[in-house]
């Protein structure tokens, strides 16, 4: 058997090297556009979630007892609680 020893690698003309430096810039400018994107869209979710435990916080009991709701179960959902703090696993009842 005979096997070829050519292992040139093929040469690229500086214009194809100018195509492919314009392409990884606009790759890296859309990955960065779209973090900042996902990052901004964090905060504002943050900023809200943060203004609505705010305007629960300041609410009097009275109007709370009014909408039959409770400060400290109301406070749990606004915080987020996970299913395992729920007595009952979160399972609902059958």
């Amino acid at each position: 058997m005979t096997h070829q020893t050519d292992t040139q690698a093929p040469i690229l003309s500086p214009e194809a090297i100018d195509a492919h430096i314009r392409e990884a810039r606009a790759l890296r400018s859309r990955a960065f556009r779209s973090a900042l994107r996902g990052a901004a869209r964090s905060l504002t979710g943050w900023t809200r979630a943060g203004a609505v435990n705010h305007r629960f916080e300041t609410m009097p009991d009275h109007l709370l007892t009014d909408l039959g709701i409770s400060r400290s179960p109301a406070a749990d959902l606004l915080a987020g609680a996970r299913n395992d703090n729920v007595p009952d696993g979160g399972q609902a009842a059958a």
